[in-house]
């Protein structure tokens, strides 16, 4: 059954009931949340992009100002899904005996985030009841012609965002109901706003991450070259007591410390309020990305495979983080986001 835009409450106020109803965001269809003191909006025509949070007077997440700046830049705003994430040398490679194909969306010839950023997704649940708000979107082979070509007519992918006083949830769903197994990697190009609390500035905040090791890139083609890389001085600092994620340009691919736990903090010293962004056991690797540091944001990007793994694996390499999923199987991920009020602190941001 599609039960769709069921609420508990008539209003859309993040001090009522949780709520999960249609309406707009700048012009285009969306799902708007609210529950525990967290609003959110969410677009299902511009692929399940949740591309609005806030918490009080935080707005956590970097938004367009309308449809023609998201469809410009459509890795800067929000929460786009990355799949297969970053780079598919040539949009091809050969798992298992079979050939996958992506089609390319680069001057080299490349697959770069795959598809489902910008496909329609369709809304199964979207409710709010028991102090949370729920929606629940599908994309599926059988109905994209896309999905269908590049992973098969009965492959479903299925994400449920979930708002509730500990913040959003996410929870990525693959199920493969094909007859061959599926090489499965995820990311996601968060786009947090810089400062991300009223009358702060950028050099108030620092991001801090659970990084090893760099990836080394190719500066030509993006492509890594080596895997594990020593950190340099400043991130031995990213890693240890944080550093301001604008401070200059930044475009890095590092692989996790598996020893700490899988998370990126945002902690602004001028209002006293931390952002936490989890991710599960299968990232494997963080991508920061700030655009140049030239537009109020920081692209913090929890990714499983290392870029280009498949092409990778073909060559007998190992390590790359790739999810295999068999025939009739699925798999699930998961992150979230939440946003607290430091012990002691004294900042200008109240809620």
């Amino acid at each position: 059954m599609d039960r769709r835009f069921q609420s508990s409450a008539s209003g859309f106020s993040s001090a009522g009931a949780a709520a999960a109803e249609r309406s707009e965001f700048r012009g285009m269809r969306a799902i708007r949340l609210s529950a525990g003191g967290y609003l959110a909006a969410l677009l299902p025509d511009h692929g399940a992009n949740l591309i609005s949070l806030s918490y009080g007077p935080l707005q956590i997440l970097h938004t367009p100002p309308d449809e023609a700046a998201l469809l410009r830049e459509p890795y800067s705003y929000g929460i786009p899904i990355l799949c297969p994430p970053n780079r598919i040398q040539d949009g091809s490679f050969v798992y298992k005996g079979k050939t996958f194909s992506f089609p390319p969306n680069t001057d080299d010839g490349a697959c770069l985030h795959g598809l489902l950023h910008c496909l329609p997704w369709r809304v199964e649940l979207a409710e709010g009841r028991g102090g949370r708000a729920v929606v629940r979107l599908l994309c599926s082979g059988k109905t994209q012609p896309d999905i269908a070509a590049s992973f098969g007519e009965n492959v479903d992918f299925r994400i449920q965002y979930t708002l509730s006083p500990h913040g959003l949830s996410q929870v990525f769903t693959v199920f493969n109901n094909e007859s061959y197994a599926l090489p499965f990697g995820l990311s996601f190009h968060t786009a947090f706003r810089v400062p991300f609390a009223p009358y702060s500035r950028a050099e108030n905040v620092l991001l801090r991450l659970p990084l090893q090791s760099r990836c080394r890139l190719d500066p030509e083609t993006g492509y890594p070259l080596r895997i594990d890389d020593p950190l340099d001085d400043f991130e031995r600092k990213l890693a240890a007591e944080g550093y301001p994620p604008l401070a200059g340009p930044i475009d890095r691919l590092y692989r996790r410390d598996p020893a700490r736990p899988n998370e990126a903090l945002l902690i602004d010293a001028f209002s006293g309020y931390e952002v936490r962004y989890r991710a599960g056991g299968l990232y494997r690797h963080w991508i920061i990305w700030n655009d140049d540091a030239r537009h109020g944001f920081v692209g913090l990007e929890p990714q499983t495979w290392l870029s280009n793994a498949p092409c990778y694996a073909q060559r007998g390499e190992t390590g790359l983080g790739m999810i295999d999923v068999p025939a009739g199987a699925g798999v699930s991920l998961s992150t979230s986001i939440s946003a607290r009020r430091l012990t002691g602190a004294r900042g200008g941001a109240q809620i």
